[in-house]
């Protein structure tokens, strides 16, 4: 599913510093992050994005990775919500809307944390 295709303005990432840099150029109302990215993996994203650069963005993790390995820090880093993939179309819109609805920002962008499938 091509978020694009349903109104979304993304702005894609392939690994966490150029996430962090299109966060810092572009306006982001939500963050759609694989926890698994080359350079800087999705954890140390998260612990930069929440401790050094003080975001409170909504984060959607869409992720192969053992959640229960992982769940209680991405709880405490104050992640929106986890999802395993793979997710489907319809299931990742829905997730989506319902993040951005709860989020007083304009719905314009989303950020897909490099796995190129969402975005």
């Amino acid at each position: 599913m091509r978020l694009g295709m349903h109104g979304y303005s993304l702005v894609e990432a392939g690994d966490g510093f150029e996430a962090v840099e299109r966060i810092r150029e572009c306006t982001v109302d939500l963050v759609i992050l694989e926890l698994e990215l080359p350079v800087m993996d999705g954890m140390e994203f998260l612990h930069l994005l929440r401790n050094e650069m003080q975001s409170q963005l909504p984060v959607l993790v869409l992720t192969m990775v053992d959640i229960l390995a992982v769940r209680n820090e991405l709880l405490e880093l104050g992640v929106s919500d986890i999802v395993s993939k793979p997710i489907g179309g319809a299931e990742l819109l829905g997730k989506v809307d319902d993040l951005l609805l709860q989020r007083p920002a304009k719905r314009s962008n989303a950020t897909d944390g490099g796995d190129g499938e969402t975005a």
